[in-house]
């Protein structure tokens, strides 16, 4: 997968070592190793069946937990770094705090109370071991952007930036969002070097996802509509505006390869395909005849796209064509379109919700068809 994360949501607070849980699971050594402990349990490998659920194996006690010191409200998913799990909570006195923890041992290996308002923080991200890490402010929250070191928890600098969701990092610089509807660009190293700015964004959609890269082209997604720029200077590409589909619900999150931007519209049971160069739409496919049925935000996967939905079906879509590779799958009788789809080494990992009840899935993708 393009962007290989450790997303998967711990729900009762047990954590587990990635190294274990990489063995365990079979994960690449990038691969997701964060496992919810309500799940009954993992398989070493994924059988080969169209669908597995996982808690149908048994799984032994947590390798260790930690009780977070502060009451805490919210918990970002979180990231991992050189043998240690960061994670970062906003606190019921109003603050933020940041955590980092020896993955083998549970040992804080340090923590920082950071002066976050009231409102939420972003996903940080980790890059040259640089933690960046932002508050997703309200209009009258303070704003604040801080740039932290992985391996000793110092903070190389603190800005004011309102940024609204997670930078992504190219070519030496940070590209972020921000809630008054401008994209920026600024020196890693020196947040005050403003490489570009640009007023793209609509104050009144807030984007909740990343900025994508491909080549020299930087893709953002907001509420109504997906915007491309040039990665060197900021300049206008194309946008694409999806009221037209959608009737103003919000897309999914994006998914991008083979030349090509993905996403759902939740609502109407479609998956598109915009040309990454031109915006041009290349082709869009029905996958669920029912208008009532929610899709989930779409992964591209070795020339594949896949895409879960509402009744619990799973999708593959030819990327080049746009057409449904054989039938889809019945995974399971939940949701599987809230959760994000995980793909590794030809395995894709599903979360699916049904009557209150939290099921996990691997499907062996090499069965899907040619």
């Amino acid at each position: 997968m393009d962007n290989k994360k450790d997303e998967l949501n711990e729900a009762l607070g047990a954590f587990i070592s990635r190294r274990k849980m990489n063995q365990m699971m079979g994960f690449g050594a990038a691969g997701a190793a964060f496992l919810p402990s309500l799940l009954k349990g993992v398989h070493a490998q994924p059988p080969k069946l169209r669908a597995s659920p996982l808690s149908d194996f048994t799984l032994g006690p947590p390798i260790w937990n930690y009780t977070l010191p502060d009451s805490l409200v919210f918990a970002a998913d979180p990231v991992f770094y050189n043998g240690t799990i960061i994670i970062c909570t906003q606190n019921t006195n109003g603050t933020g705090s940041i955590y980092s923890l020896d993955t083998q041992t549970r040992v804080e290996r340090w923590a920082h109370r950071l002066d976050f308002p009231t409102s939420f923080f972003i996903q940080p991200i980790i890059t040259n071991g640089v933690i960046y890490v932002g508050n997703a402010p309200s209009p009258a929250d303070d704003l604040i952007t801080y740039a932290i070191n992985a391996d000793d928890g110092s903070i190389i600098w603190k800005r004011n930036y309102s940024i609204i969701a997670p930078p992504t990092s190219a070519n030496g610089n940070l590209i972020f969002p921000t809630r008054d509807g401008y994209l920026y660009a600024i020196n890693a190293q020196n947040p005050d070097q403003v490489v570009w700015k640009k007023f793209y964004l609509s104050t009144t959609a807030v984007s909740t996802t990343s900025p994508l890269v491909s080549g020299s082209v930087v893709i953002i997604r907001q509420n109504h509509g997906i915007v491309a720029v040039n990665l060197q200077d900021g300049l206008y590409i194309w946008s694409y505006d999806t009221l037209d589909i959608n009737n103003a619900v919000p897309i999914t999150n994006l998914s991008i390869g083979n030349g090509n931007v993905y996403f759902t519209s939740p609502n109407n049971g479609y998956l598109y395909a915009l040309d990454i160069a031109t915006g041009q739409q290349k082709w869009k496919c029905q996958c669920n005849l029912n208008n009532n049925i929610n899709l989930s935000a779409p992964v591209f996967y070795n020339g594949k796209v896949y895409v879960g939905d509402s009744a619990g079906n799973f999708y593959t879509v030819q990327a080049d064509t746009g057409k449904l590779v054989g039938q889809p799958i019945v995974v399971s009788e939940g949701d599987l379109s809230p959760y994000a789809i995980f793909i590794e080494d030809g395995i894709a990992y599903l979360t699916a919700i049904a009557s209150q009840k939290a099921k996990f899935y691997a499907v062996d993708l090499s069965s899907q068809g040619p």
